[in-house]
């Protein structure tokens, strides 16, 4: 049984994802989760989605010659030449780059598909959705958990998946948090005029800026903001994207003036950055599923394989 607060499934995750993969971003566990559940998402969800998942894409990793951070590598990024790098991305300002390296193994995630999979796959399952339903108070009683709050819900496990307000539930259910902390994201896209449209996805190794080109003529950027918030429904400020669109003018000609749509989300990280898929050191039956970052939807394959591995032997 799944219970969501908010009136539709992904409103603080899938909505507002990036929607690539990237293999190495995150740090080795998420990786390894990426890498685990890739063959679920190349098998088109094992034939749940109606078209495929992944599409391969380009990525360029770029070291600003004027870097407004300290420059970080991927884990298999390799250095190429500037003329390979124009061919794949004939936008970037060569004056204003210092060095370029290719990614591989990068694909573009239909997210909508995949969450409409999962949810299929589920239902017919025999899962249950609730939406715009809150578990007010969790409490042990006996040998089960009750979901208090209208719902009414008895169940031997429950899996904390609550992202943001993973530590809120806990302390719900009278268990010690873990200290998640919130990061903002910000993104946006903007129309563009450029030729070639279906050049590769960048990212500043300086943690300045990302883009990526979108269908009807759009780019998605983003300043790759970290701003500590609370838990809540973030918004873009306009600061943050007029100094994404500032760096992404200063090393490409994309020469963006405009803004289509802006938004911001909700990256959620421990303290060490690593992900949390464990039981609670207090009670097995209360299972961590939390602080994925901003690796959630690449993911979710490989984090719902080791959640479901650990809760089948309480059963």
């Amino acid at each position: 049984m799944l219970v969501e607060r908010e009136a539709e499934l992904g409103t603080h995750s899938t909505s507002r994802s990036a929607a690539t993969l990237v293999p190495g971003y995150g740090g080795q566990e998420n990786d390894e989760l990426t890498e685990n559940g890739r063959p679920f998402l190349a098998s088109s969800a094992e034939g749940m989605a109606e078209y495929p998942l992944l599409t391969p894409r380009e990525l360029l990793w770029i070291y600003p010659r004027d870097p407004k951070g300290a420059n970080r590598d991927l884990p298999g990024a390799a250095p190429i030449d500037f003329d390979v790098a124009l061919g794949m991305c004939p936008v970037l300002r060569p004056e204003a780059i210092a060095a370029v390296a290719w990614q591989t193994g990068v694909c573009d995630i239909d997210v909508d598909g995949l969450l409409r999979a999962l949810v299929r796959g589920a239902t017919q399952h025999g899962a249950e959705v609730h939406l715009a339903s809150e578990a007010a108070s969790l409490r042990r009683q006996n040998w089960h958990w009750l979901v208090e709050g209208g719902l009414g819900i008895r169940a031997r496990v429950l899996v904390n998946a609550a992202g943001a307000w993973a530590d809120e539930l806990a302390e719900r259910s009278g268990l010690a948090p873990i200290g998640f902390r919130a990061l903002k994201r910000t993104a946006f896209v903007s129309p563009i005029s450029v030729g070639n449209r279906d050049f590769s996805m960048v990212v500043a190794a300086d943690s300045s800026f990302y883009f990526k080109p979108e269908a009807g003529g759009l780019v998605l950027c983003s300043p790759a903001d970290e701003t500590p918030i609370a838990p809540g429904d973030p918004r873009a400020e306009e600061l943050d994207v007029a100094y994404a669109i500032d760096r992404i003018n200063a090393h490409t000609t994309l020469q963006i003036r405009s803004v289509r749509r802006a938004w911001a989300g909700l990256r959620v990280f421990t303290s060490d950055r690593r992900p949390v898929i464990r039981p609670h050191e207090d009670d097995p039956t209360f299972i961590w599923c939390a602080g994925l970052g901003g690796t959630g939807v690449q993911t979710a394959p490989g984090a719902g394989q080791r959640v479901a591995d650990l809760v089948r032997p309480l059963f």
